[in-house]
């Protein structure tokens, strides 16, 4: 068999050969720099932020301290004796509180609904088109885990959609 003989030119060498490690190497550099691309937009999502937190003073308890009343007669009074010391007032402390909904308001519309063997909160929140969360919250459930038996408040089922036929305009056609 002759050299080249039932090969493509473009593969035999020259600048076939040449067209094609050039056409590699671009891609090579087009996947890396889209791979970095990928990657700086992943540091580009904004975590999600904190609960609300408010800050409520705590209840400490604060010295009171008595001031001397104006009498008739002007007395020289010790600013300070040996055995008094005096007090600082005490300035009252923060304490975070995270404000969140309260558990167990049930959203109106939403129905009672008896938990089955089989049942998931995913196949839960995928029937009924709430999120897991949404349903743990409602039914103040601390995990993933429902048992059969079980009443937990669930959305109303959309409707089942239809099967849609042609179009209108479309004509009935029979092939004899």
């Amino acid at each position: 068999m002759a050299r080249g003989e039932g090969i493509p030119a473009e593969m035999t060498g020259g600048r076939g050969g040449i067209l094609l490690l050039v056409g590699v190497v671009l891609a090579l550099v087009m996947s890396l720099s889209l791979a970095r691309m990928d990657e700086r937009q992943a540091r580009l999502i904004v975590p999600p932020s904190p609960p609300a937190v408010a800050n409520l003073p705590s209840p400490t308890p604060r010295p009171t301290l008595a001031l001397p009343t104006a009498t008739s007669t002007p007395r020289p009074m010790p600013l300070a004796t040996p055995g008094t010391t005096l007090m600082p007032a005490s300035t009252p402390t923060s304490t975070a509180v995270p404000i969140m909904p309260a558990c167990g308001l049930i959203p109106t519309g939403w129905q009672a609904y008896h938990i089955v063997s089989g049942d998931s909160l995913f196949t839960l929140s995928v029937r009924s088109g709430a999120t897991i969360s949404e349903i743990q919250h409602a039914n103040c459930l601390e995990n993933s885990q429902i048992f059969a038996g079980a009443v937990l408040y669930l959305p109303p089922v959309p409707p089942a959609r239809p099967p849609c036929g042609p179009p209108l305009s479309w004509v009935t056609y029979v092939v004899q």
